[in-house]
């Protein structure tokens, strides 16, 4: 381990593997308060960190450090330090160098890991968490490739635990030019060799000592074709495509037969998010194994043996998780795999597979060891003799909450057999469709239909076999040391009983949000853009298709305000981590007009496949960059006058003018103005008050006052008028002239303050004078919908008895 020193107010600590690629060129761009160590890529880096901490002079006269910088290859989960992988495995052996690390942080200290992939997925996001627990440090990490943007990179590090106050280390010029990323190997093509391609991934790392990572950055459905076998595996190395299985195919396309990866002896291999199809070779069409291997959420389908192990052999050690093995053939035995020693499968899908002698899902060539098979669906397998599921002669399996049905040969079903000494032990709560088995433990049910849906894409990178309404597999397994995810990743234990088999019923269906109930955006002189998410808080069973709808009392308009897309989100079933959120995007028009602030509110359209959450309104507040003026002036011809959102004062001036005030409480003048009893001219005006409590004067000339809702204040002056107070308890003065004053019975109550002897009462909608009462209450007359008895208008200082029915009429045609 070697240190560069650079001056230092405080320790910012930069922990570089020298693994990392042309890492020279980033130590050259490390900011000057913080100081780099190298570390040694032999000896264990969690250990050589503890050392340093350990040892630092700062830090034995009391000083602290505020930032830790780990700079190293990353996978999910885990990172590269030295010789060591750290991740949520290895965390409580590394217990003790962490607590130095502890000791030596601030109170407010950070982390930043720098690593690919280290906060992806669920997995990603506990190891930061627990690391961060041990620590006392907030962490920050990267859910994708970290470095150069060609290669798929960035250096944004997504995931956070806690408050970060760090920035990054490194200088932002030298890590715009860095023309790596922090990923040991990496396949940016589908080419069979070459650069970038997956066979040169695997010729570096296997001329690399030490555990490499071969990661992807391809686009989605890619399908790597072989022309020839790809290199063994002579080196340990973790395989990892993070967009899933159904993104990645590797195939034999030409180039004879051979087995698609081939592990050898002695080294570790973990391979995740592959699917893996048309191997043709002697034994394991699609993986011969005589390592130790990790198989988890790939798809082995449609390979082929002359031997055995159609879609795998294993002579190694073997763990399959989360996986499907299907459609593969064997001409001898064991058409799923073949197993010279023990293995372990779990949350798994073994269908479709077919041998000739046995074993069309499993088979042994006598073999040592034992099978562990748990929360796996063993389904639709066929032999031509033996056991068309499982057929074993020495071999021991041991299954558990798990489901062996419809497994057939030439003779029928028959999920079982053991021509040697092989034997199936049963550890309770499995479904078999017979009884060649003979599961007899706590649970265990025989001769019982699972229900099974044929294998579909329900969700999640594989394919599986979905439990249907009424099957017994529902809520009948054991809980004892089940994982916390079913094959698709959705969550287990749903109902308080985990299911039988790989898939996991969830009856509850997801709830979709807005990310938050309001948002506020100022408008430009060019377009912007705002983004808002749409967010669902759990794993869909099914497709989720998400309407966005624009509700009706938005202030801004459609397209000349603004636009948005999508209109429709949809969400694919078993679909996790970023994934549950999808942004809409809204894009504001540039707008350099004087005006008041505008609003857009979403809401959601009819959702298919989840519920509403809590979240299901939000507005956007579009902020005017230019504020609305206070006065609108018309000229001196016949104008039409809009008004904003806010507070304004219009005037009409000369001509016969319509104005519609818009939002807000309004002074609006028809003609142009002396004084408020004082007009100059005398033209005929249309005006609407709108939302808001308004003040209309329409001057002279026989006028048409709206106050449409709110309070409104409305005087006629001058002419004939036709007054119309509208929603909200208005007071309506018609001044000189026979005036119309309109009342309806689904508005609020006005006050007419100047009631004169040739004004009329004017009714609409529906309403007749045979419907009204009118009482003498003191001075003044009040007009009731008799029905109701809801007061509809009050004549000031007006006798009852003057109120004859000629008063009264239907101004349906006049408003």
């Amino acid at each position: 381990m070697t240190q560069q020193n650079n001056h230092i107010q405080e320790l910012n600590l930069v922990f570089i593997d020298p693994t990392v690629l042309n890492y020279q060129n980033l130590i050259a761009s490390v900011k000057s308060d913080h100081q780099v160590v190298i570390l040694d890529s032999t000896k264990d880096g969690v250990a050589q960190i503890s050392e340093f901490l350990q040892t630092n002079p700062f830090l034995k006269e009391g000083g602290v450090v505020k930032s830790i910088h780990l700079t190293s290859h990353g996978i999910k989960a885990g990172l590269q330090l030295g010789s060591t992988q750290l991740n949520s495995d290895t965390l409580k052996s590394h217990d003790k160098d962490l607590q130095h690390w502890a000791k030596a942080l601030s109170d407010d200290a950070d982390i930043l890991l720098y690593g690919c992939d280290v906060a992806f997925g669920e997995e990603g996001k506990t190891f930061i968490l627990q690391l961060s627990q041990l620590t006392g440090a907030d962490i920050i990490a990267s859910d994708d490739l970290t470095g150069n943007a060609a290669l798929g990179g960035d250096w944004n590090l997504e995931v956070v635990t806690g408050s970060i106050e760090a920035s990054l280390a490194f200088q932002s010029e030298v890590m715009e030019a860095y023309g790596e990323v922090l990923s040991q190997f990496i396949v940016t093509n589908t080419n069979d060799s070459g650069v970038g391609s997956l066979r040169q991934a695997i010729l570096n790392s296997n001329s690399t000592s030490g555990t490499q990572d071969i990661v992807f950055s391809l686009p989605t459905s890619a399908i790597v074709n072989l022309a020839s076998a790809l290199p063994n595996l002579t080196d340990s190395v973790n395989i990892i495509n993070s967009t899933g299985a159904k993104n990645l195919t590797i195939r034999r396309n030409s180039g004879g037969d051979y087995s698609i990866l081939t592990i050898n002896n002695g080294q570790t291999v973990n391979i995740e998010g592959l699917t893996l199809t048309n191997g043709n070779s002697e034994f394991g069409g699609g993986i011969y194994n005589e390592g130790t291997l990790a198989i988890a959420d790939s798809i082995i389908s449609d390979n082929q043996v002359t031997q055995t192990g159609g879609g795998i052999y294993n002579e190694g050690t073997l763990t399959i998780s989360n996986s499907t093995i299907s459609g593969n053939t064997a001409q001898v035995v064991g058409g799923g795999i073949g197993a010279a020693t023990g293995f372990s499968i779990a949350n798994s899908t073994i269908s479709g597979n077919t041998a000739k002698f046995g074993g069309g899902a499993i088979a042994d060539v006598i073999a040592t060891g034992t099978v562990n098979i748990s929360n796996t669906t063993i389904y639709n397998n066929f032999s031509s003799a033996g056991g068309g599921g499982i057929d074993l002669i020495t071999l021991t399996v041991n299954i558990k909450n798990s489901i062996l049905a419809g497994n057939k040969n030439d003779d029928g079903e028959q999920n079982f057999a053991a021509p040697g000494n092989g034997k199936i032990v049963s550890f309770g709560h499995n479904i078999e469709s017979g009884t060649d088995a003979g599961f007899t433990s706590t649970g265990d049910l025989q001769n019982t239909n699972p229900l099974l849906a044929p294998l579909a894409d329900n969700g999640g990178s594989t394919l599986t076999h979905a439990l249907l309404q009424g099957s017994p597999a529902i809520n009948a397994g054991d809980n004892t040391g089940v994982l916390t995810t079913d094959q698709r990743g959705n969550p287990r234990i749903v109902d308080g009983t985990v299911d039988i088999g790989a898939f996991e019923v969830n009856p509850y269906p997801s709830k979709v949000s807005f990310g938050a109930a309001s948002y506020h955006k100022t408008e430009g002189n060019s377009d912007t853009t705002v983004t808002i998410p749409v967010t669902l808080d759990s794993i869909p069973s099914t497709t989720v298709t998400v309407p966005i709808a624009i509700s009706s009392s938005s202030t801004a308009t459609s397209d000349n305000d603004y636009s948005f897309a999508p209109t429709t989100l949809s969400f694919n079933p078993g679909v996790t981590g970023t994934a549950l959120t999808q942004q809409l995007n809204i894009t504001i028009k540039a707008d350099n007009l004087p005006e008041n602030d505008e609003t857009i509110v979403f809401n959601f359209g009819t959702i298919q496949g989840a519920v509403v959450g809590t979240i299901n309104t939000t507005t956007l507040t579009i902020a005017a960059n230019d504020a609305s003026p206070n006065t609108l002036v018309g000229t001196d011809g016949s104008d039409e006058i809009s008004g904003l959102a806010g507070n304004e004062t219009i005037i009409g001036k000369l001509g016969s003018d319509t104005i519609n005030a818009g939002e807000g409480e309004d002074t609006v003048f028809g003609d142009e103005i002396i004084s408020v009893a004082d007009v100059t001219s005398e033209n005929n005006d249309t005006v609407k008050g709108a939302n808001g409590s308004d003040l209309i004067f329409g001057g002279d000339g026989d006028d048409k006052l709206y106050g449409d809702a709110g309070n409104d204040k409305i005087w006629g002056n001058d002419g004939f008028d036709l007054i119309w107070g509208g929603e909200g308890n208005d007071y309506l003065t018609g001044g000189q002239g026979n005036d119309v004053f309109v009342v309806s019975s689904n508005e609020g109550t006005d006050t007419i303050n100047d009631f004169q002897e040739y004004d009329i009462i004017g009714l609409v909608g529906g309403l007749t004078y045979a419907q009204l009462s009118i009482t003498q209450i003191l001075d003044n007359t009040f007009i009731f919908e008799s029905s109701t008895q809801k007061i509809l208008a009050i004549l000031t200082g007006v006798q009852s008895s003057t109120l004859t029915s000629n008063r009264f009429q239907d101004a349906t045609a006049n408003v």
